[in-house]
């Protein structure tokens, strides 16, 4: 430590994030998807997708189809398809922009949306724990 700050090497902190994020990746659709709906069609619940949109518009105030178009990679009508199914089910409303020209459409997390997302965190959290709570001192 040098200054009260430490000293990280770039690359190896690129690699090592590098490879939490694919290794993170991988637990996660392994662990996480059978909890989900899976191919939204049977309107049990929400998908994993629908989930980290949802998440996204109400932890990161991502509240436009176009904040969050590059953050997903997913193109504006995906998008779409997916916000208005979820405006159906209850889980968000749209509000138009008033303050501004009015052209601009803003996503709002309803009641039944956080209800479902805090739902769906619990048992994200509790499986996450069952698999931490497996491992070894060296893996943890």
């Amino acid at each position: 430590m040098k200054g009260g700050f430490f000293i990280v090497d770039a690359k190896d902190m690129y690699i090592k994030l590098f490879n939490f994020s694919v290794n993170m990746a991988v637990w996660h659709t392994t662990h996480f998807e059978n909890y989900f709906n899976i191919n939204g069609k049977n309107n049990e619940g929400l998908t994993l997708h629908q989930f980290r949109i949802i998440s996204a518009i109400f932890y990161a105030k991502m509240n436009t189809i176009s904040q969050m178009e590059n953050i997903f990679g997913i193109s504006k009508s995906s998008l779409s398809i997916t916000i208005k199914k979820l405006e159906k089910e209850g889980y968000i409303v749209k509000k138009s922009g008033v303050e501004y020209d009015g052209r601009k459409v803003f996503i709002e997390v309803t009641e039944k949306g956080i209800k479902e997302m805090r739902e769906k965190e619990k048992m994200m959290y509790s499986l996450f724990c069952e698999f931490f709570n497996t491992l070894n001192d060296e893996k943890k």
